[in-house]
């Protein structure tokens, strides 16, 4: 995705929720994985964007992502290597900032 490298304000959360815990009929309380691998987050926004920069992020989001259903591989802000995202399910939110220029906030999902 275009812009995702450059994210600031980063944040990354998990994993998180990949665990079940339960009470057997005999012994100890049980933890267990639900998945093999769990979800992380990561979020941030992106610098300054010209409306032209907007406007390409808009038509990725909107036609390559399928507005934001699809999964895409793209440099992790963080480490740089190739990773596969997606969206979380929230829209991402455009922020002008002056000097006609717009920040995007994005908050996706590295997938395992």
């Amino acid at each position: 995705m275009p812009f995702i490298d450059q994210l600031r304000g980063l944040s990354l959360n998990g994993p998180d929720g990949n665990r079940r815990t339960f009470v057997s009929d005999s012994g100890n309380t049980k933890v267990r994985a639900v998945t093999t691998a769990a979800e992380r987050m990561v979020s941030g926004r992106t610098r300054p964007l010209t409306a032209a920069e907007f406007e390409n992020f808009e038509n990725f989001w909107n036609y390559d992502l399928s507005q934001g259903t699809l999964s895409f591989a793209a440099p992790h802000p963080m480490t740089g290597t190739v990773t596969v995202f997606r969206s979380d399910g929230s829209p991402y939110q455009p922020m002008p900032v002056g000097g006609g220029k717009i920040r995007v906030g994005l908050s996706l999902v590295v997938l395992p």
